[in-house]
């Protein structure tokens, strides 16, 4: 199986510009991404804005946004009383209780409590040692994410990193939360204490947790619940249609329109796993045409999922400017568009060099 790296699209070269809509876009130099990486493409005029420099210039601004960025996002969508809430909600009682993120500084604290609880009943503290070089290990690894998404241009122009980490970070937590709660069960052989922390853990899960253990009856009779569970097999019925029609590791343009739940583009991104695929917002029409204008298609073919009812006219026009730059520049490998329909209202889009011009290669 041929190998794909994203360099070969010729994205990596500076100084490209071209015209549209009387503006000129002009390419800087970017970085080359791994091809495993499915990554947004917001603007690619903003590509390279930030650099170290901007980021030490305004190091308060961006450390004022790292901080605020992490107290309000709970780690793993947490937050208290979520389940007791929904409970409350079913049952028809009008009663509800206040909810709380279970941010990282939250996760931190309780790292803290029960080490100190271990640390006072072994008469021990190596495990403050063991806590606070995690604490340095989660810093460390703050630190290199920014270094990632510095380099692979994943920060934006207000600072906030372009990057869902809190997921990973979440995993790294839970695996030292079980580290030390094995040891506080080791040194508190207390059933009271074991009905605590699962009345604790209960109250700041979130309600799907409890959704694998109840009958499809009572999951379909939610209306949020249920239309997750339609949503799945959309996008489960879509991927299976969108595989069948085009090759593993191909190139796929996701252009979905903006008022479709923005998580059904990030899970369709995951279902197509062996599809090299990009999400570029519906109306940036710019980007997607610089895209297809630094695409090769001399070695590969390029794909754009659309829902959009007049998405072919829209496409149609951006390969015509695309052909007129080629034509400007003398140029012969012009492209062509090919429609698919695959089902409702999803249309899948083929974007290659005019058959003529591969017959002559």
């Amino acid at each position: 199986m041929k190998n794909i790296n994203l360099t070969n699209l010729n994205l990596n070269k500076s100084s490209q510009s071209f015209s549209s809509d009387d503006k000129i876009i002009k390419r800087q130099k970017v970085n080359p991404v791994h091809p495993s990486l499915s990554f947004n493409l917001t603007t690619f005029q903003q590509l390279n804005n930030i650099s170290a420099e901007d980021i030490l210039k305004n190091k308060s601004k961006f450390i004022s946004v790292q901080l605020n960025s992490l107290y309000n996002n709970g780690i793993y969508h947490s937050k208290t009383f979520l389940i007791l809430n929904k409970i409350f909600s079913k049952t028809k009682i009008n009663f509800k209780i206040i909810e709380i993120q279970i941010n990282l500084f939250i996760w931190l604290i309780i790292i803290l409590l029960i080490t100190y609880f271990i640390s006072k009943k072994k008469n021990n503290n190596k495990f403050y040692l063991i806590s606070f070089l995690y604490f340095g290990f989660i810093l460390t690894y703050f630190i290199f994410l920014i270094i990632w998404a510095l380099k692979n241009n994943l920060i934006n122009e207000d600072f906030s990193l372009a990057v869902s980490w809190e997921r990973h970070l979440g995993t790294i937590i839970l695996g030292y939360i079980i580290f030390l709660l094995i040891n506080l069960f080791k040194y508190f052989k207390n059933y009271y204490l074991l009905i605590g922390i699962l009345f604790f853990i209960i109250n700041i899960s979130p309600a799907n947790s409890i959704r694998i253990f109840l009958p499809s009856e009572i999951i379909l009779q939610d209306k949020f619940w249920s239309s997750k569970y339609s949503q799945r097999l959309e996008i489960n019925k879509l991927s299976n249609k969108i595989t069948n029609e085009i090759e593993d590791y191909s190139f796929l343009i996701l252009k979905i329109d903006e008022n479709e739940d923005p998580y059904f583009k990030e899970i369709l991104k995951y279902e197509l796993i062996k599809i090299i695929t990009i999400i570029i917002d519906d109306k940036a029409d710019n980007d997607t045409q610089l895209f297809i204008n630094n695409f090769n298609f001399d070695e590969y073919d390029l794909n754009i999922l659309s829902n959009k009812i007049n998405a072919r006219d829209k496409i149609e026009t951006i390969i015509e400017k695309v052909n007129e730059t080629k034509i400007s520049l003398n140029k012969k490998n012009l492209i062509e568009l090919n429609e698919i329909n695959l089902f409702d209202k999803f249309n899948l889009y083929g974007i290659s060099l005019k058959k003529d011009q591969k017959k002559n290669d």
